[in-house]
């Protein structure tokens, strides 16, 4: 991999732009892609794996909305409300 490809496929994802989430998205990338696939290809899967991960949570029908180490708040689609919960 090339910092020139890297910085191609990081200008075409999708995803947050965020550091973490873009380290996050592209250690999913196989090392036989970056030698054998174009920067847009390569987008192109980075882009599909941020898109399983978002769709997956949804599935859940659930989201922690903010946390502490005794104390969180959980959005629970089914309810349609947020409910606190403790530990």
């Amino acid at each position: 991999m090339t910092n020139r490809k890297y910085n191609l496929v990081v200008k075409h994802l999708e995803c947050h732009p965020g550091p973490q989430t873009i380290k996050a998205v592209m250690s999913q990338i196989p090392d036989s892609m970056w030698d054998t696939c174009t920067s847009k290809e390569i987008a192109a899967a980075a882009n599909a794996i941020n898109r399983a991960y978002h769709a997956g949570r949804a599935s859940t029908g659930a989201e922690v909305l903010d946390s502490s180490p005794t104390e969180a708040l959980v959005w629970i689609d089914a309810l349609n409300k947020s409910v606190s919960v403790t530990a």
